[in-house]
């Protein structure tokens, strides 16, 4: 039994190292099958088997998850671009579903959830450690700082997908270390910083605006935690070496990314190129000299998509390049093929203006159920939630997300912080009820 979760752990372990790696999708695939399999026998082998209860968020958040599936599927079978969109379908959602179902059956089936969010903590940082040591080499090696530059993960999309997840870990460590609070990370106060320091750094190689917006996470934790140590009339000084170390580390890199990035100097002067003067010849893909693609780019889709949804606001069905679809329809275009580089508007365009508001329920609804738990029960996992949901909910506004391998990790590792603080109420319960 014991050896049994421990491959468990293992496979998980992998599964996240091999996640942002090129050509490993049928090595990743068969990751999921074997977690998604160990898990049922986990369960069925596993005598006592957890309580899980249901408040009436937690029902209303079902029933909601039920009705945006089911947008999905009559908005995808109503599509002119039926069958693709069913094809989409089943290529993009078998992966999820697997991960979430085998979240559930692993809390459910009382596996040591501390232990396993410990192996996915430092699976993630593996991938960091490489890609620091990776810049370092460079470093030395150019004497420069390969920025945009990668080794064996593929590219910096890829890499920068686990940061909100580990800045999300940082955050809740953070708060429940200064609270003295019970957390899982098996660091002393000391290592987990210089952990976060090559997180950081790591960050700051990446070139990556969202990646700073998910470093923006533990400025938001702190703001969070000021009010949370005034509710519990707790003392404020120790607030203020941390809150000056986080402020100052995000002003750096915030700065630095500014500083860098040339694609804020140009946001302004592509806006005016594609919502004054109408441009139109990102359909030819030709990018007008002068110009930042990534700014041009984003901007024209925004400007296209609008058009789009103003004309169809009930969907036009669930594709990646549901965009690219609508276009080469509408203008005939030949060999078009992108998506619309924002999950926001993939939903828009795809499932309608009332997938959209159902998406966003879902993930408002996420967020509460776990800053509510956190607050009633100080329940690591609430928070840990609330943390992984935001900046996913937050981040599709900017990016593509429902791409890769992202929406995977998501599923996965939200069910199994959702489970798991529903197992850490159900267990706070039992253990005051036996007190008294």
């Amino acid at each position: 039994m014991k050896l049994l979760e421990e491959i468990i752990y293992i496979l998980v372990a992998i599964l996240i190292i091999v996640w942002p790696m090129d050509h490993m999708i049928a090595v990743r695939n068969i990751d999921i099958g074997l977690i998604f399999i160990l898990s049922i026998i986990n369960l069925f082998i596993k005598k006592q088997h957890i309580k899980i209860y249901f408040d009436k968020f937690d029902k209303v958040l079902i029933y909601l998850l039920i009705f945006f599936a089911t947008i999905i599927l009559l908005t995808s079978y109503f599509s002119s671009f039926f069958p693709r969109t069913f094809q989409e379908i089943k290529g993009q959602f078998w992966a999820p579903l697997l991960l979430g179902i085998s979240g559930f059956l692993l809390i459910k089936s009382n596996i040591e959830v501390k232990k396993l969010f410990n192996y996915i903590f430092f699976a993630f940082f593996v991938l960091v450690a490489y890609h620091f040591l990776f810049s370092i080499n460079y470093y030395l090696l150019n004497h420069t700082l390969p920025l945009r530059s990668f080794g064996v993960t593929k590219g910096l999309d890829e890499l920068n997908f686990l940061m909100p997840y580990i800045f999300a870990f940082f955050a809740v460590e953070f708060i429940f270390r200064l609270l003295k609070f019970p957390s899982i990370i098996k660091l002393n106060s000391l290592n987990l910083l210089i952990l976060f320091l090559i997180a950081v750094f790591s960050l700051f190689v990446q070139f990556k605006r969202n990646g700073v917006f998910s470093l923006m996470f533990l400025v938001v934790s702190m703001i969070f935690f000021v009010f949370f140590m005034l509710r519990k009339k707790i003392s404020v000084k120790k607030l203020v070496f941390p809150f000056i170390l986080v402020s100052f580390v995000s002003i750096i890199v915030i700065t630095l990314d500014l500083k860098y990035d040339k694609r804020w100097d140009s946001l302004y002067k592509a806006y005016n190129l594609v919502f004054i003067k109408n441009d139109m010849n990102w359909y030819k893909k030709k990018i007008p000299e002068g110009y930042d693609d990534s700014n041009y780019r984003r901007l024209f889709y925004l400007r296209e998509s609008i058009k789009f949804i103003k004309e169809n606001p009930f969907g036009y069905g669930f594709s990646r390049e549901i965009f690219s679809e609508i276009a080469s329809k509408k203008y005939n275009l030949k060999n078009f093929h992108d998506h619309a580089h924002s999950s926001l508007l993939n939903i828009l365009l795809g499932e309608g203006v009332l997938g959209f508001i159902l998406y966003s329920l879902i993930m408002f609804l996420l967020m509460y159920i776990g800053i509510k738990n956190f607050l009633k029960y100080e329940s690591y996992f609430g928070l840990f939630l609330f943390y992984i949901v935001s900046s996913f909910y937050f981040r599709s506004y900017l990016d593509d997300i429902f791409k890769n391998h992202y929406l995977q990790q998501f599923v996965f590792i939200s069910v199994l912080a959702f489970f798991a603080m529903k197992r850490e109420i159900y267990e706070n319960k039992v253990s005051s009820i036996k007190e008294k």
